[in-house]
């Protein structure tokens, strides 16, 4: 019988109409504090408030609609639930009278009774019912706070007494706001959680009420530094540049309520991050303007949105340029005495030293604005900024991972920095473009991830730095997924790719992520821990391939804990990086080294363009398959 609990649909479908009415209802209280607050309003902060009531207004109205839509859709959803396991039941009982029947004929195989009554019972229906897919997508707009335009110079001047009687209103409907985002949230999950028949799709319109309601709570405080601001001057009229510092002071309130410092306690998984997060209203400029002390909290949090995590990211980088021994000590690097004494090549305990760390930290600025260039249109995003086992570690990704339909996560290897994300990035593209080649339909997103300590050589044939490693990646894969289910629009696949050494290390994450990550696949691998079943981890489909020309891998086999190749595991599917012959005749051309995308000419690594390898794997991100070929 199909899960279709019809208490808890009507329970979301009274939650979403009565949610419904509540939004609509504010609409005379909120339109008069707006309006009251505008009469003596005059200058850009006068447009730039009216805009952003006006952007509240509309968004309030849409979601209003979508949740009478979502009720609509649910109760559509409940009869044909009832439909079908009408249909279901009335098989069943059918298939009793049936199987009766056919007990009684054998007992009087001569008798016309089974042909009389078989005649006039009629077999119910066997067309099973298509589920409905429910969606409902919405996206809350960011509102402008901030004046930027250089158009728009003249002072402004406002009435401090009605702007605190809008924030004294807008509070109020705010607060009542509040249980029903509880609601919402609440019943969703009822419904998600008993109703498993009904297939879903982008209903980013359940968490977008907790992002309204962290905009308008936003509006409160910049209205308030708006009134403050006034009321420091007496009156009369204020700059542009003195009314600004009403929007920057915006993201510092926000972030001195216990709601933000909750997010660094370390006690909440990735999911309460991701909805904690969503309910703070902040956008990517509101980020920018929080200090060094908290946006280095953020770079790597996991849980926040990859939009997130690149702003702080991105405006984190730049004050280590600038105050390189300051961000140095934030990050939690030492530059011990002791501890680097002999360097961290040779002493592997050691922290980063100050200058590499200064080299490194332009190296990812490097590569970051090289990969924009080498990507015109498509977002580029700088993630996991931070410091694994006293090494500079982050991600790049080629693609929005907040929207594209289809994620990879490329896991570096031995001897991998964030000295060198040109390659990674290089290779990335090109995953990026023959990808997207092979399902225009898709969108993507293809992240080079050096988040991690790699070994150096004579680490490889141990797990430790894999141990390690694995934990930051698989908090990063339960982040993403949790960021995504919080944004209510999960991508139609996940895949992690994993070079040498990596693959060691994203076995091992994937036996602790929370999630089942779609696809994985090793190559060149390094040799994974002893004893691992397909059954260990949390993978939809495992492929592998290692290529005759690469010589290196099978050093990393030379191991008492990790020997095991991965295509020798029962289950994993093993795919060639020879020479091959697609069915349209075209011809892939064999790996001939351990490299994951080397820069000669003479060789070709696993993700060098027109390889059987890199053919295989595009399509695995494609379609989640490999396309049929045969040994060239």
């Amino acid at each position: 019988m199909i899960e279709f609990d019809d208490a808890a649909a009507d329970g979301a479908v009274s939650v979403f109409q009565n949610a419904a009415i509540v939004l609509r209802g504010q609409a005379g209280s909120r339109r008069k504090a707006a309006d009251d607050a505008c009469e003596q309003f005059a200058g850009p902060f006068a447009k730039l408030f009216g805009a952003a009531c006006l952007v509240e207004s509309e968004d309030r109205a849409r979601l209003a609609g979508k949740y009478e839509d979502l009720a609509t859709d649910v109760i559509d959803a409940k009869v044909k639930a009832a439909t079908e396991k009408a249909r279901e039941q009335a098989l069943a009982d059918w298939q009793v009278r049936e199987d009766q029947r056919k007990q009684d004929r054998a007992a009087d195989p001569v008798g016309n009774t089974y042909a009389a009554d078989a005649a006039a019972d009629k077999k119910p229906s066997t067309d099973v019912m298509t589920p409905p897919t429910l969606s409902a997508a919405f996206e809350v707009r960011d509102r402008v706070r901030e004046n930027t335009s250089k158009s728009e110079k003249g002072k402004t001047s406002a009435d401090p007494v009605m702007l605190r009687a809008f924030v004294s209103t807008s509070q109020g409907l705010n607060n009542a706001l509040d249980g029903q985002v509880s609601a919402v949230e609440n019943a969703w999950a009822r419904f998600t959680g008993a109703c498993s028949w009904v297939q879903f799709g982008n209903v980013s319109s359940v968490p977008a009420f907790a992002r309204l309601l962290g905009e308008n709570r936003s509006d409160v405080l910049w209205a308030g530094n708006l009134a403050g601001q006034f009321e420091k001057a007496g009156g009369g009229s204020l700059s542009v540049s003195k009314l600004n510092q009403a929007a920057k002071k915006v993201a510092t309130d926000i972030s001195k309520g216990k709601k933000f410092q909750n997010l660094f306690k370390g006690d909440l998984s990735a999911e309460e991050v991701a909805k904690a997060w969503n309910a703070l209203g902040l956008d990517a400029e509101a980020v920018r303007e929080l200090p060094p002390e908290l946006l280095v909290k953020l770079t790597d949090l996991s849980g926040l949105p990859a939009w997130a995590q690149d702003a702080a990211s991105r405006e984190f980088l730049e004050y280590a340029l600038e105050e390189p021994d300051l961000a140095y000590k934030l990050m939690g690097f030492k530059e011990d005495w002791r501890q680097n004494a002999r360097g961290t090549r040779i002493n592997l305990s050691a922290d980063v030293d100050l200058v590499t760390f200064k080299e490194q930290a332009q190296a990812i600025k490097d590569a970051l604005e090289q990969s924009q260039k080498d990507n015109p249109g498509v977002p580029i995003q700088l993630i996991g900024l931070g410091n694994h086992d006293g090494v500079l570690v982050a991600g790049m990704s080629v693609g929005d991972l907040d929207t594209a339909s289809n994620l990879t996560v490329n896991v570096s290897g031995m001897d991998s920095s964030v000295s060198d994300m040109f390659n990674g990035n290089d290779a990335a593209k090109r995953l990026y473009d023959d990808a997207q080649k092979k399902n225009r339909s898709a969108s993507f997103a293809v992240v080079n991830w050096i988040g991690y300590k790699s070994p150096s050589w004579d680490e490889v044939p141990s797990m430790g730095r894999a141990k390690s490693g694995s934990d930051r990646l698989a908090s990063f894969l339960n982040g993403l997924h949790a960021s995504r289910e919080e944004l209510g629009k999960q991508p139609k696949q996940l895949a992690v790719l994993a070079h040498s050494y990596g693959s060691t290390t994203a076995v091992e994450a994937l036996k602790k992520t929370n999630f089942v990550v779609d696809r994985l696949v090793t190559y060149g691998s390094a040799g994974v821990k002893n004893d691992t079943k397909v059954t260990d981890l949390k993978v939809g489909k495992f492929y592998a391939t290692s290529a005759t020309g690469d010589w290196l891998a099978n050093k990393g086999w030379v191991s008492t804990t990790k020997s095991l190749k991965p295509s020798n595991i029962e289950g994993v599917v093993e795919f060639s990086s020879e020479d091959m012959v697609l069915s349209d005749k075209s011809k892939l051309k064999a790996t001939t080294t351990h490299r994951m995308n080397p820069v000669s000419d003479t060789k070709l690594g696993y993700l060098s363009a027109s390889t059987s390898s890199e053919d295989a794997i595009t399509s695995i991100m494609a379609n989640g398959k490999i396309d049929k070929r045969t040994k060239g």
